[in-house]
């Protein structure tokens, strides 16, 4: 099954039929840090579900700005991993992790039905 381009997936993702509107993302976004699920539901159910959160490795397929992550990370003190197809939104979320000191939270701009292909082993996966 042929799913397309990085920018149909996106476009597919936020429920838009333009492609062309992918490129503007970052400006008709950039005022938004959480763009998708909630952080604080989120979090409660990795919490509510997992144990030994400090051990716990966790993707976010799609992080965004990496609202949702941050705040595991922040809380859960676990290892976290996010990847997403706009870079400016990776960039974004890089730096948060940074400026909170959190160096076990690290994001990856790409397709990210390619690289999930190359990463071990997680204990929760999050496609929110």
């Amino acid at each position: 099954m042929d799913d397309g381009t990085l920018a149909e997936s996106i476009a597919r993702a936020m429920d838009c039929d333009d492609t062309g509107l992918v490129a503007f993302l970052p400006y008709i976004l950039q005022d938004f840090f959480e763009i998708g699920s909630s952080a604080e539901s989120i979090l409660e159910i990795v919490r509510e579900n997992t144990t030994n959160h400090r051990e716990l490795k966790v993707l976010d397929l799609g992080c965004g700005k990496g609202a949702v992550l941050l705040k595991i990370a922040e809380t859960l003190g676990c290892r976290c991993r996010g990847i997403d197809g706009i870079p400016e939104f990776v960039t974004e979320a890089a730096r948060r992790a940074k400026e909170k000191g959190l160096k076990h939270c690290s994001f990856t701009a790409g397709d990210l039905r390619e690289e999930i292909k190359y990463l071990e082993k997680q204990d929760v996966a999050i496609l929110g």
